[in-house]
C-alpha cells in the first residue's frame, strides 16, 4: 500500500470513529457489546439447566421458598439452573437459581456472558439458605430468582413475580430498593451498580427482560423480571 493510501486510510477510520461517538452522545444509544460478553464459555463452565429433583423439593419446603399452600402444579414449571460467576474477589464460583422453564435459557445465556466477561457477582444461591428471608438474602448480597412469597410493599397480599420464578434479584447489596426515604436492605449503597450503560442491564434488556430501574415511584434496581414470551428455537 502506498503512503498516500495509508493516510487516507486512516483519515477514514477517524472520521468513522468520531462519527460513531458522536451518535452515541446524542442519542444515547450505546455500543456493541464488550468482546468479552461474546466470548465462547468452555462447555465445563457453562450454566446447565434441569428439572426441580425430589431432593430438591425437600430443600426448598425446608428452606422456606416452597410454602405451604404453594400449587402443586408449580414444579413443574421450574428448572434449577446452576451458573458459574466470578465473584467480588475475582474468584470463579458456581451457584445455584430456581427460575421459570420459560426464562431457563436467557438466563443461563445472561449469565454465561456475564462470566465470560468477568463481571462481578457477589454469590449466586437458593433463598433458602436464609431461610426464604428477603431481607437476609439480600443482606448478604445473594442474587436469586423464585421463592414463593408476596409483593415488596403490597398491602394486599399480590404475589410477586418471585413466586413465579419470572424475576432475579441481582447484587442486591450494591443495587438497593428505594422508595423515598427507605433503602433496603440496610446498609446498601443508594447509587446503583447496575444503570443503563452496565453489562448486565443490557444482556437482560436484549433479553426482554424489563428493569426495576426504571419503574417511577420505587426504584429496584436489582429487579429484573420478564412476562412476555417468544417462541425460541
Amino acid at each position: 500500500m502506498s503512503q498516500k493510501n495509508l493516510k487516507t486510510l486512516l483519515f477514514l477510520l477517524l472520521v468513522c470513529t468520531h462519527v460513531a461517538c458522536a451518535c452515541q452522545r446524542s442519542t444515547g444509544a450505546t455500543l456493541p457489546l464488550p468482546s468479552a460478553a461474546k466470548q465462547t464459555v468452555p462447555p465445563e463452565r457453562r450454566g446447565t439447566i434441569s428439572e426441580i429433583s425430589d431432593s430438591l423439593m425437600q430443600r426448598m419446603r425446608a428452606g422456606g421458598s416452597w410454602k405451604a399452600g404453594t400449587p402443586a402444579s408449580l414444579r413443574a414449571s421450574l428448572r434449577l439452573l446452576r451458573l458459574y460467576y466470578v465473584d467480588a474477589e475475582g474468584r470463579t464460583q458456581q451457584g445455584e437459581m430456581v427460575v421459570d422453564a420459560r426464562i431457563a435459557r436467557d438466563v443461563v445465556e445472561i449469565f454465561d456472558s456475564l462470566y465470560s466477561a468477568r463481571y462481578p457477582v457477589a454469590r449466586i444461591a437458593l433463598i433458602d439458605e436464609y431461610g426464604a428471608d428477603d431481607e437476609r438474602s439480600m443482606a448478604a448480597n445473594n442474587t436469586s430468582a423464585f421463592n414463593y412469597r408476596t409483593m415488596t410493599g403490597s398491602s394486599t397480599g399480590r404475589p410477586s413475580l418471585h413466586a413465579r420464578g419470572l424475576a432475579i434479584d441481582l447484587n442486591p447489596l450494591w443495587n438497593p430498593y428505594v422508595k423515598g426515604s427507605v433503602v433496603k436492605p440496610k446498609g446498601a449503597r443508594r447509587t446503583p451498580q447496575i444503570t443503563h450503560a452496565d453489562l448486565a442491564y443490557r444482556l437482560f434488556r436484549d433479553h426482554g427482560f424489563r428493569w426495576g430501574g426504571d419503574w417511577r415511584t420505587v426504584k429496584d434496581y436489582q429487579h429484573f423480571e420478564k412476562t412476555s414470551f417468544n417462541a425460541r428455537p
